[in-house]
């Protein structure tokens, strides 16, 4: 709806308000208006691009995560053959003691890093040695390999990274396993690096039974259970066969969440789980239209601002203009009002002294004529009287005063 035809609209607005009134308001509403749109547009355009830097974000976060555990595979690769090598090289000093020393140095070594080493296949367990089978069987080959597999302790699955690595004696290859757990503990490292909560979820068939099962997290899943319970079960909805990221939400007594869900490139069945609360998000937005809706009303402000001085220099000149008929009216014929400006406005201050001058000449020129009319009237030798249409004396000489015995100036 057009202001201005609204303003219109209301009888008290168009007679009882200032020029700058009429002016400004309309204008105030236009710029009201346009501000509230483009507001809106801001608003869904700065969703839009959150939401998308967000994702950006995230995705770069998750890639370093992928790459991190992905390096700690290849680093249980490695420790396995070094293991191995050392083991070859141990072997030839012939002392059992110096071997045995050298040995358990190593093994100290690995395990400051999280990771165990098997030197010998008889210290694997029957199941290890049926879990590990292909493993075992690629380091008789004489070949490097790593894995990713379930490890079930006492009734609870855990993720391992597991490498093969073998040493070559008498023509005949020896294999050496190392594990490096990947739960909750490998999590919280890479938490402490990126500042991203994630968990391990197994999709799978145990006992011929399909399950999804909790594998290990980030202090946020170990200490909500309901979260736990909503990832497993977001987990057991997620297509098989899935091989982009899966997008779901998840909430908890406190708040709400933003899950990511893709499997790990190593092990299809394990999946990783990437949530942030969905409260950062929205703090991030807020910020950002709050940011903007600041601009906005800066600008709006000083548009408005600009607008009433710019009116109120217009309205300061049409008021010395009303001013200036006020008193031209009482009979100052002397008063010129002010030329400042050289636009409509001043063009306009010219014209009404122009007129004033001639007004000045042209009563001038009235006066002059009444005067010598009434001299004329009073030097004539015969009595006149001069009245108006409805018969009001307006004039007469001393003849007709005393033939008629009345005076002008007693009324």
């Amino acid at each position: 709806m057009d202001p201005i035809r609204l303003a219109n609209g209301f009888p008290e607005f168009r007679t009882k308000t200032s020029i700058r009134q009429k002016i400004i308001a309309p204008f105030v509403l236009i710029v009201i208006g346009a501000a509230a749109l483009i507001l809106w547009i801001s608003i869904t355009l700065i969703d839009q691009y959150t939401e998308s830097q967000f994702k950006a974000h995230l995705e770069l976060n998750r890639s370093v995560i992928r790459e991190n555990i992905d390096e700690r595979l290849k680093k249980t690769g490695f420790y396995a053959q070094f293991a191995a090598d050392m083991k070859k090289s141990v072997s030839k000093i012939g002392q059992k003691r110096s071997e045995d020393e050298i040995q358990a140095i190593t093994l100290q070594i690995l395990n400051q890093d999280n990771t165990h080493v098997y030197w010998d296949m008889s210290d694997l367990s029957d199941a290890q040695k049926e879990k590990y089978a292909a493993l075992i069987q690629a380091g008789k080959q004489g070949r490097q390999f790593v894995d990713l597999q379930l490890r079930n302790d006492s009734g609870r699955l855990v993720p391992v990274a597991v490498g093969v690595g073998s040493d070559k004696r008498e023509n005949q290859y020896f294999p050496v396993i190392a594990e490096y757990e990947l739960g909750s503990r490998a999590l919280d490292e890479l938490k402490s690096r990126l500042n991203l909560d994630m968990a391990l979820v197994f999709r799978g068939e145990i006992e011929n039974r399909p399950m999804s099962v909790f594998l290990g997290g980030t202090d946020l899943f170990m200490l909500s259970q309901e979260l736990q319970h909503q990832v497993k079960d977001a987990v057991a909805r997620t297509p098989e066969g899935m091989t982009r990221p899966i997008e779901l939400s998840a909430e908890d007594s406190v708040q709400e969440y933003r899950l990511w869900i893709e499997p790990m490139p190593i092990n299809s069945n394990i999946l990783l789980v990437t949530v942030i609360p969905a409260a950062e998000l929205q703090t991030a937005k807020r910020q950002i239209i709050l940011v903007t809706i600041g601009i906005l009303a800066a600008v709006l402000i000083l548009i408005i601002t600009i607008y009433t001085v710019i009116v109120r220099h217009i309205t300061r000149s049409l008021e010395a203009l009303s001013d200036g008929a006020r008193q031209v009216a009482q009979g100052d014929f002397e008063h010129q009002v002010e030329v400042q400006s050289t636009d409509e406005i001043g063009g306009l201050a010219v014209a009404f002294n122009e007129m004033v001058d001639q007004v000045k000449k042209s009563t001038s020129t009235v006066i002059a004529e009444k005067n010598r009319t009434e001299s004329i009237i009073a030097s004539l030798p015969a009595a006149i009287i001069v009245t108006d249409r409805d018969n009001r004396l307006l004039l007469a000489n001393q003849f007709a005063e005393k033939l008629f015995h009345f005076s002008l100036e007693d009324g």
